[in-house]
C-alpha cells in the first residue's frame, strides 16, 4: 500500500494496455489510430506504402498561378495583334540592276550646219577678247609734223555761194600761213545782214611748234594778189580753238623688237585664256570637237600718254569652235550603232568618253563652210531603262518565287532582289504605294 501510495503522490498515473487484436492475413495495420484497408486480392508482406492521387480543376489551377499566367495571356494577345497588324500593312522592297553594256564605237561621219532628218548637225561658237600691258617706249626717232585746226569761213561778199579750190591759203593775224585741207569747199552765199558760214579744216604750211597757235583771224591773201579787194575784205575766217600737231625733233616710239616680243607675250597669253574660255563652253549639253578650236589675230594697238613716253599696248583675237549636242549626239548613235528592241529605251552614263575630233581641221573655214567629216572614237557605257511604275503595276500580288524568275527573264534587267515585310508573306503587295522599286546605277 505503502508503494502505491508514493506512486499516486508523484502524479504518475499508469498507462493503458492495449491489446491488439491478431490480424488476418488479409488486414495491414498503417498506423496507431487502427486504419484497416481491405484489400480483395492478397497484398505482398513487403509494400507498406500507398500514394494518394489527387486532382485539381483548371479553375484551381489558374487561380493559384493566375500572377504569371495573366502575364502570358497578354504576351500572346500582343503577338496576335501585331501579326494582323503586320499582314494588313505588308511592304515589297524591290531592288533591280538595270542591264548594263559597253558599245565600241570607231568611225567617220559626216556633220552639217543645216542638218536634215538623220543628220548629225554642229554648231559654230566665236569668243572674242583684248588684253592690254602697260609699256615704255624705249626707241627715239625724229619727227616733223604740221600743225593742223579748224576755222569758221564767212562770206559777206556775195549773196551767190563762194566756191574756194584746194590748197587756198589762210593768213593768221600773226603771219603763219596754212592751207585748205581736202577737196573744193563752197561757202554759202549771205541772206540780208547775215553771212554765210562754213566750218573747215586748214593745214600748216610748214612743220614745227610754232604753227601751234590760239584762236585767231585769218584772211585769204590770194584774193588780195588777184586785186579783189572787196571779195578779200569779204571773205575771211576765225579759228574755233587751239591748234595742234605742230613738231619737229625727235619723240620716244616703241621699236620693232619691244612691239614684237610684247605681242608674243599678249597672244601666248591671250591664246591661253581663250582656250579655257572655250572649254568651259563643253558642258553636259554641247560637246566641243577636239582640235576645231582657231584663233584669229587681231592687228596690235598702241597708245601713248601725252609725255609721249609712255603708253599702252592692246591686243586682241577671236577663238572660233565647233559644238555638237549631246542628245542629238546620243540619239544618233543609238539609231546607226545600237541594236535595242521596239519599247526599250537605253541612257548613256558616260557621254564624255566620247572623242570627236574634225578629219580635216586645216581645211574648214568657219565662215563659209556648211559640212565637214568628224571621227567618232570611244568605248561608251550604257544601260537600259526600267520603267519603275509599270514594273510596279505588273508585280501586284504575284507570287515572290514566280516573281524573281520574271525579273531575270526581263531583258532590261539584270539581277532583282525581292524583300517581303513582313517575312512570312510569300506574295507581294497588293498596293502601288506599298511596293518600293530602288534602281541600283
Amino acid at each position: 500500500m505503502a508503494t502505491a501510495r508514493k506512486k499516486r503522490m508523484d502524479s504518475i498515473r499508469p498507462s493503458k494496455k492495449t491489446t491488439l487484436k491478431k490480424k488476418s492475413q488479409n488486414e495491414i495495420d498503417l498506423g496507431t489510430e487502427g486504419v484497416v484497408l481491405e484489400s480483395r486480392e492478397p497484398v505482398p508482406a513487403e509494400t507498406f506504402m500507398v500514394k494518394k492521387k489527387i486532382k485539381t480543376s483548371f479553375k484551381e489551377y489558374a487561380r493559384r498561378h493566375w500572377f504569371w499566367l495573366h502575364y502570358v495571356i497578354k504576351i500572346l494577345f500582343l503577338f496576335v495583334c501585331l501579326f494582323f497588324v503586320m499582314n494588313y500593312f505588308d511592304r515589297t522592297d524591290i531592288v533591280v540592276s538595270p542591264h548594263v553594256a559597253y558599245k565600241e564605237i570607231e568611225d567617220s561621219v559626216f556633220i552639217y550646219k543645216n542638218p536634215k532628218e538623220g543628220q548629225l548637225g554642229f554648231d559654230i561658237i566665236a569668243l572674242s577678247e583684248n588684253i592690254s600691258e602697260s609699256l615704255v617706249a624705249q626707241g627715239q626717232r625724229e619727227k616733223k609734223s604740221k600743225a593742223t585746226g579748224t576755222v569758221v569761213l564767212y562770206n559777206r561778199y556775195s549773196n551767190e555761194p563762194q566756191r574756194l579750190l584746194p590748197e587756198t591759203r589762210f593768213l593768221s593775224a600773226g603771219g603763219h600761213v596754212f592751207r585748205l585741207s581736202g577737196g573744193d569747199l563752197i561757202i554759202p552765199g549771205k541772206t540780208d545782214d547775215s553771212p554765210g558760214s562754213i566750218e573747215a579744216t586748214i593745214l600748216a604750211e610748214k612743220e614745227g611748234s610754232e604753227y601751234n597757235i590760239d584762236s585767231t583771224d585769218f584772211t585769204l591773201p590770194g584774193f588780195k594778189d588777184a586785186g579783189l579787194i572787196e571779195k578779200y575784205n569779204g571773205i575771211y575766217a576765225v579759228s574755233v580753238k587751239k591748234f595742234h600737231g605742230g613738231f619737229v625733233g625727235s619723240e620716244p616710239y616703241i621699236t620693232e623688237d619691244q612691239k614684237s616680243e610684247l605681242e608674243k607675250k599678249l597672244k601666248t597669253e591671250l591664246l591661253q585664256r581663250l582656250q579655257k574660255n572655250i572649254n568651259q563652253e563643253k558642258t553636259k549639253d554641247f560637246m566641243l570637237l577636239k582640235d576645231s578650236g582657231r584663233v584669229v589675230f587681231k592687228d596690235s594697238q598702241t597708245t601713248f600718254e601725252e609725255n609721249g613716253t609712255e603708253g599702252e599696248i592692246t591686243q586682241g583675237a577671236t577663238i572660233f569652235g565647233l559644238l555638237i549636242g549631246y542628245d542629238q549626239l546620243i540619239e544618233y548613235i543609238k539609231k546607226n550603232y545600237l541594236d535595242i528592241p521596239e519599247g526599250e529605251e537605253v541612257s548613256f552614263w558616260e557621254e564624255q568618253s566620247f572623242d570627236l575630233a574634225l578629219t580635216h581641221s586645216d581645211l574648214f573655214d568657219y565662215t563659209t563652210s556648211n559640212q565637214s567629216s568628224i571621227s567618232i572614237v570611244g568605248k561608251p557605257f550604257f544601260s537600259w531603262d526600267v520603267d519603275v511604275d509599270q514594273l510596279k503595276e505588273s508585280l501586284l500580288s504575284r507570287d515572290k518565287l514566280n516573281t524573281e524568275t520574271l525579273l531575270k527573264a526581263n531583258n532590261s534587267i539584270d539581277t532583282a532582289e525581292i524583300k517581303i515585310r513582313p517575312f512570312w508573306r510569300k506574295t507581294i503587295s497588293d498596293e502601288l504605294d506599298r511596293i518600293r522599286v530602288e534602281i541600283i546605277e
